[in-house]
């Protein structure tokens, strides 16, 4: 009688443990699923440059060049002294950063290996969440409504942020109408 008991503790725990198990599995690859999802059709960075024809930001500059048969490049130095190499494709321009800008204190210590931070578009039909070049100041507060607001800066303009922390900022003309827009991973 005993070791009936016993057997029948020993299923009933097993069992427990089982559904326990898969419980915390099935939630487990729901996460991942979701997260595969937002990834997948909800990143705002990746879709911003897909609608751009270009490789996602913090692609590196080597990557880029071959992709796109590039070999004309301009060299520079940022106003805050961080080295930047910069291509220009059609009414897009790409700015590249050495991989370890943020971290980097003294000139010399700047990584020799670059990637994409910065893109500007400055004309053609390229819509980031459905506006563009020409489009008006309120046409581009109703599209980013629900997105994050951040400061102007000179020459780039006022914007946005999403959740990724990718900056679009949008410079007008006296009309109030699109003359520039940027998409970064601000440093």
């Amino acid at each position: 009688c005993l070791l009936f008991y016993l057997t029948i503790s020993v299923y009933t725990i097993w069992a427990a443990l089982s559904f326990i198990g898969l419980i915390i599995s099935v939630v487990i690859i729901a996460v991942a699923f979701g997260f595969f999802i937002i990834h997948r059709f909800y990143l705002p960075s990746s879709s911003y440059m897909r609608s751009l024809s270009l490789p996602n930001l913090n692609s590196k500059l080597e990557d880029v060049k071959s992709q796109y048969d590039i070999n004309d490049t301009t060299e520079t130095v940022s106003q805050y002294g961080i080295p930047q190499v910069i291509i220009r494709l059609d009414d897009r321009i790409l700015t590249f950063i050495p991989d370890n800008a943020q971290f980097a204190t003294d000139i010399n210590d700047y990584s020799k290996n670059f990637i994409l931070n910065q893109v500007q578009v400055t004309g053609g039909d390229y819509k980031i969440n459905s506006v563009g070049i020409g489009n008006s100041r309120k046409e581009v507060e109703e599209a980013f409504r629900s997105f994050h607001k951040c400061a102007e800066k000179p020459s780039i303009g006022a914007g946005y942020y999403d959740e990724d922390y990718v900056f679009i900022r949008f410079l007008y003309d006296q009309n109030d109408q699109v003359i520039l827009i940027t998409i970064a991973n601000e440093v």
